[in-house]
């Protein structure tokens, strides 16, 4: 099952047998080692394809973007919300704006008033354009946009069947 002879307590004590040695005689093992390296060594070539494979695909549809620190963008956040479902709300929230970047793929983002910072990939980032900020300016009065909040929207009216009125 391991490829080599089984070391018994016994084998211990009188140091009868050398199991060490890859050629004891015993064609079996031999032969079970080379069958087991090539195994690995044809699924180690499969998964490397498969992975060259995944990232030709995902290069296809990704486009490079770059940030500059005090840009605003959307953040991917993807939370459950009871009671709706995740298909028909926005994942993404905003505004948030690039503290700096941390490498070529990775970035330091903070929420617009200023609670919480954190890391996140490039990938989860869109940028967030003039006319999708909220109006900050001073002599407005109006509140910024919340889009984490779905506005309640008209339900459909509802008759019971007949039997059931």
């Amino acid at each position: 099952m391991y490829s080599r002879e089984v070391r018994l307590p016994a084998d211990l004590v009188y140091s009868t047998v050398e199991t060490d040695r890859p050629d004891s005689g015993n064609d079996f093992i031999t032969t079970k080692r080379e069958t087991l390296r090539e195994a690995f060594q044809a699924t180690r070539e499969t998964l490397g394809q498969a992975a060259r494979h995944r990232k030709r695909w995902y290069d296809m549809r990704s486009r490079p973007q770059t940030f500059a620190t005090g840009d605003s963008v959307w953040c991917l956040v993807p939370k459950n919300v009871s009671g709706r479902y995740q298909k028909w709300r926005s994942q993404y929230e905003c505004p948030f704006k690039i503290i700096s970047q941390l490498g070529p793929v990775t970035y330091t983002v903070q929420e617009i008033n200023g609670r919480r910072t954190w890391t996140i990939h490039v990938d989860k980032l869109k940028h967030c354009f003039a006319n999708d900020k909220p109006e900050t300016e001073e002599g407005t009065n109006t509140p910024p946009l919340n889009h984490t909040t779905e506005s309640p929207r008209p339900r459909r009216t509802t008759r019971l069947p007949l039997r059931f009125r």
